[in-house]
């Protein structure tokens, strides 16, 4: 059965109970969705026992199937009560004590075991003795999970969201905070790992020995985590105020693909500790790399980082992946602020870590890499917040979490990570960058090594900046939505310049939210004519306002021209006139002069014009007439958002439509793509490179010169691994794919098998997707099927298969025969993911509506999968509507009658 299985109900003689620690204040305060301690929780642990502090003890072999393990709790008893309930999940409970006296073992279902005391427990000090065997996974990754690498099989631990209660019965809530110590019984020729330093080593009999840890610094139970196996320890030195040792955790031999890694991190431990002025609040930082990117995790003392991240071949070594290594690692180091320092109290408050340790990565990736211009990176995560929140599906930022499914559902990766980034981005330019830095500074003093709610981090705003500027904030984040803000200049002789300011819901025309929606909104405003540009912000929060700007009104001159969206910080759609955003985007037209529009102002005007085509406010082909503009814009980084203007909805046309949308968009980008080619010239810029990354790859599906030079290049490469930068590896594999043949998909099928770096295995595994000749197409979609491969590096295809004209309806059959075969492999996080994925996919009504049948029945069984798939599907609906509704202009862009 699921849930904690009974082995042995105490039979034998009771373990010896450990002496209780002083009363903890670790427990969460009781709420109405805590269950009485009589029955089996629901979901919450009842509060009537609270964990003070753990002590255990596990045998971890990584080829056994199990690890056994002793786990001792020093509790205390805050209300009377005869059973005692942990969170267990698939673990055997081999005998269980309290107080030394033999406790009776209850099951109680997937999440939990109660043990029953053979009398009332009172308020007072408590010792929890349970001796239990946990399963090693070796298929999903989740839990204590094993990994067979070319130097043996190694053993990691992947405990969130809810995940420490599949490898030992204890309190697996974020409110219960802790000191954790840990021994391990190990092969005496492995390494030993956990959050804390280890003390001492002991040999041990049968070739074993005992790793006995520190004690950590109180830690929830989703950031506890070990690894055992035949690692490499790498010194990397050490760093920061406390001269922290970093030490880099490898499978053995890979130490010269460290090298990148070696020299950043220090950089980065730095300019953390420089921003929240505070040493690195933990004894070490081991960086153990794991096999996979979704294995990254924030655990204090052992961060983990995926392969693909961390080890870096130097002939793989280009910008794309240093920041890729970067950009991660700086959000996991500010979770040991962001999370391990100051935690959530409960899931509903999973922003507290998330968003704002998104919101670090990027001001802590520009302190260590200040040439890299990351920040612009804002716009797009703004960009894809913003399209998730047209959806009336979308759930706001902080919502109530009563079920396993909301907890899923809380580490929204668009709306918890990427809104809540950009809504605590816009706040900080509201109030300025060196007042909201001192205002985290506070709030992590405030609540060093405790939790935190909303509450009391809007507290702290309200302290730190006014009431008003709390009670905007809540606008944002307890409400879905974005705003969208529209402003009109007002001039008239002898008064002061105004500017009329209106808000509302930002939706596609069609869709009404049924409830009245009103943001507090920081609206900062650029303007200025030809000789001087100022910028005012103000509050918005009624509908509508009228206000005047300041530095135009001292001067009485009306400005010529307005940007709403200052730099670009701000969560909200603007209103945009093309003709004003046609000069804008034009550098030398004298708008664009006097404006100087920076280049994230221009990347969110493109964003804002798209937005505008699917609001029915702009015509398709009045947008599609600015790519040209926007293609030769000075930036490179702009010009890359051309792609998105030029974004047709290719997958709901007809095939005549779509035959000349391929046309277009051949006529429209083909000159520059053959331009950039597919190799770097030397001594290019990184932004030009990326752009070639993005431009080259989609032309080259439609230009047979293009595809010929890729099909050239990837021979070459498949031959001598030589002659391509990394990033541009798999862009030419895919296209050399689009049009090979049997011989070609059996090169990359043995390439990608008998690869030994992980990168190289997934990157030309996925490249399998790119055939679209149907019986080629059909043998992809049997790796995936493989069970000798890892659904990790293959479930995509899937995905990828149903993207192509030429092979959707084979992969609907797929999908409709295997889901559940390919489900029944995965995480529960992974499974959601892969089920948004598909329920996206398509434009069309009739495929719309069967991958709707397919996907939404299993959504229901798969925590935090259906708000993914409901999302998905609305904007597939969307889409849809869009198609029909700009049928016209789309009909006269293409010239199809």
């Amino acid at each position: 059965m699921r849930g904690a299985l009974v082995a042995v109900l105490a039979a034998c003689s009771p373990p010896d109970a450990v002496r209780p620690a002083p009363p903890s204040p670790a427990a969460p305060p009781r709420t109405a969705a805590m269950e009485s301690s009589d029955a089996p929780p629901a979901l919450r642990l009842p509060g009537d026992v609270a964990p003070v502090s753990y002590a255990v003890d596990l045998t971890v072999i990584p080829d056994e199937p199990s690890a056994a393990g002793r786990i001792r709790i020093a509790a205390e008893v805050v209300r009377p009560t005869r059973v005692v309930w942990l969170n267990a999940t698939d673990l055997a409970i081999d005998r269980a004590a309290l107080d030394g006296h033999p406790a009776r073992v209850i099951a109680g279902g997937d999440d939990f075991v109660g043990l029953a005391a053979d009398r009332e427990l009172a308020p007072g000090a408590l010792a929890i003795d349970v001796a239990f065997r946990a399963p090693i996974d070796r298929v999903r990754s989740r839990g204590i999970y094993s990994e067979r690498e070319t130097t043996g099989s190694y053993v990691y631990t992947f405990f969130s969201t809810i995940g420490a209660r599949r490898a030992l019965p204890c309190f697996d809530e974020p409110g219960y905070k802790v000191p954790w110590q840990l021994t391990l019984h190990v092969r005496h020729d492995h390494v030993a790992l956990g959050n804390a330093p280890v003390v001492r080593e002991t040999p041990e009999p049968a070739g074993m020995k005992r790793v006995e840890l520190a004690a950590t610094p109180p830690l929830s139970s989703y950031l506890f985590a070990f690894a055992v196996g035949p690692f490499e320890v790498i010194d990397g030195g050490t760093a920061g105020r406390a001269n922290t040792a970093i030490r880099y955790v490898i499978p053995a031999g890979r130490a010269g693909e460290l090298g990148y890694a070696r020299q950043i991190t220090p950089r980065l431990v730095a300019a953390t500790e420089a921003y929240f002025d505070m040493a690195y609040p933990y004894d070490k930082l081991d960086i153990v790399v794991v096999p996979r990117s979704w294995g990254t995790m924030e655990h204090p003392g052992l961060v983990a980082m995926g392969q693909p991240l961390a080890l870096i071949r130097p002939d793989q070594e280009t910008r794309e992946r240093r920041e890729w290594y970067t950009n991660i690692l700086a959000h996991e180091l500010s979770h040991c602020w962001f999370g391990g320092l100051v935690t959530m109290a409960w899931w509903d408050d999973t922003w507290l870590n998330e968003a704002l340790a998104e919101w670090a990565d990027l001001e802590l990736t520009a302190a260590a890499e200040p040439t890299w211009r990351v920040r612009d990176e804002r716009v797009a995560m703004t960009v894809r917040a913003m399209r998730a929140d047209e959806a009336l599906s979308t759930q706001p930022i902080r919502r109530p979490v009563t079920s396993r499914d909301a907890i899923a559902a809380s580490l929204d990766g668009a709306i918890t990570y990427l809104k809540g980034a950009s809504v605590m981005r816009m706040f900080e330019a509201f109030v300025g960058r060196d007042a909201w830095r001192g205002f985290l500074r506070g709030y992590l003093a405030a609540h060093a090594w405790g939790t935190a709610s909303a509450e009391d981090f809007l507290t702290g705003v309200a302290g730190a900046f006014g009431p008003a500027v709390a009670a905007a904030m809540r606008t944002f984040l307890e409400q879905p939505g974005a705003p969208r803000i529209s402003a009109r200049l007002r001039c008239a002789p002898g008064e002061p310049v105004r500017v009329e300011l209106a808000q509302q819901r930002s939706l596609p025309a069609g869709v009404t939210d049924p409830a009245a929606r009103l943001w507090s909104v920081p609206v900062c405003l650029r303007y200025g004519d030809d000789r001087d540009s100022f910028q005012d912000c103000v509050l918005l929060t009624t509908a509508t306002a009228v206000v005047e700007l300041g530095a135009a009104a001292r001067g009485g001159s009306c400005p010529s021209w307005l940007i709403s969206n200052a730099d670009a910080v701000g969560y909200y759609r603007s209103t945009v006139d093309p003709a004003v955003a046609r000069l804008l985007l034009a550098p030398d037209a004298p708008a664009a002069r006097s404006a100087r529009p920076t280049p994230a102002e221009r990347m969110m005007l493109v964003e804002d014009l798209r937005a505008a085509v699917t609001r029915d406010e702009l015509a398709l082909d009045q947008l599609l007439d600015l790519v040209p503009a926007i293609i030769a814009d000075r930036d490179d980084k702009v010009a890359r958002t051309a792609l998105d203007a030029a974004a047709l909805p290719t997958a709901g046309l007809d095939d005549a439509m779509y035959r000349a949308a391929q046309a277009w968009y051949r006529k429209t980008f083909g000159a520059r793509a053959a331009q950039l080619g597919w190799r770097p010239g030397a001594n290019e810029s990184a932004e030009l490179h990326g752009l070639r990354r993005h431009l080259v790859p989609a032309v080259a599906a439609l230009d047979p010169a293009l595809a010929a030079e890729a099909t050239r290049l990837a021979d070459r490469w498949l031959a001598r691994r030589t002659g391509l930068p990394d990033d541009l590896v798999a862009p030419v594999l895919e296209a050399a794919a689009r049009h090979g043949d049997a011989a070609r998909f059996d090169r990359y099928l043995a390439a990608a098998r008998a690869a030994r770096d992980r990168t190289e295995h997934h990157r030309l595994l996925h490249t399998l997707a790119g055939f679209t000749e149907p019986d080629l197409a059909s043998r992809a979609l049997d790796v995936v099927l493989a069970s000798d491969l890892d659904l990790h590096d293959t479930a995509d295809i899937v995905v990828r298969v149903l993207g192509h004209r030429e092979t959707r309806d084979l992969g609907l059959a797929f999908l409709a025969a295997h889901l559940d075969e390919l489900l029944a492999r995965m995480r529960g996080d992974d499974a959601a993911l892969l089920l948004g994925k598909l329920a996206g996919a398509f434009c069309d009504p009739a495929r719309r509506a069967r991958i709707a049948e397919i996907v939404a029945p299993r959504a229901a069984r798969i925590d935090g999968a259906r708000p993914q798939v409901a999302r998905a599907l609305e904007q597939a609906d969307q889409c849809i509507a869009l198609v029909q509704r700009q049928l016209p202009a789309l009909r006269r862009i293409l010239d199809v009658r």
